[in-house]
């Protein structure tokens, strides 16, 4: 790679993917840079820092379990919970800046729930889905098919709290995946599936040798 117009020595890294930052040409990680530079070599005295990566927030992790501090078990209960997920600041060093917060969140999220993880709720059977693709897409006996599945009805809880020790109020979330009943239909209790033959169908291309 060539130098600018009246500039001499090395360039400080390279157009590209991995970007170099110093010289030499065995690259090694650049700490707390973006995943697409690389330092030349180990970094000496004279040479520059790595380039800053700009702040940012990772993405959130998962939500953790609903439930209620001191408390045995919440769930299937109408008893308020909580839960959390966290994230990181990407780029953030030691006594560096750290990423601004976003509509008040920083590392940490926390919302109230109710934990409907497992428990037998009434359900509904759903509208048919729409038609599936031909399977095979080709040939000479493809079907396609859809369904109609058995879903939960949540519980009529209140959907907002007051908050503790503060006025206005929260939202309260359904965490967990629930058992829901359904009546019979046509012999099945979950899932209802209906499968048909594909018409007018194209044969399939001979296999290339």
């Amino acid at each position: 790679m060539g130098h600018p117009q009246g500039t001499t020595g090395p360039l400080p890294f390279a157009v590209g993917s991995p970007h170099l930052w110093g010289t030499h040409p065995t690259p090694v990680p650049c700490p707390r840079c973006p995943s697409t530079w690389v330092r030349a070599r180990p970094p000496g005295p004279a040479d520059p820092p790595c380039p800053s990566e700009v702040l940012h927030w990772g993405p959130w992790g998962p939500w953790s379990p609903c439930t209620r501090p001191l408390w045995e078990s919440i769930a299937c209960k109408s008893t308020v919970g909580q839960q959390r997920r966290t994230r990181e600041c990407v780029g953030h060093g030691q006594g560096g800046p750290s990423c601004p917060a976003e509509e008040g969140l920083g590392t940490i999220h926390v919302r109230a729930c109710y934990n409907i993880q497992n428990c037998l709720l009434h359900g509904n059977w759903s509208d048919w889905s729409p038609w599936g693709l031909c399977t095979p897409p080709c040939g000479t006996s493809p079907t396609r098919s859809r369904s109609r599945e058995c879903r939960a009805t949540l519980p009529s809880y209140k959907l907002t709290v007051t908050n503790v020790g503060s006025s206005g109020s929260r939202n309260v979330t359904f965490w967990g995946t629930p058992r829901p009943l359904c009546e019979p239909l046509l012999g099945q209790r979950l899932r209802l599936e209906e499968i048909r033959p594909c018409l007018h169908v194209l044969p399939c291309p001979p296999d290339e040798e």
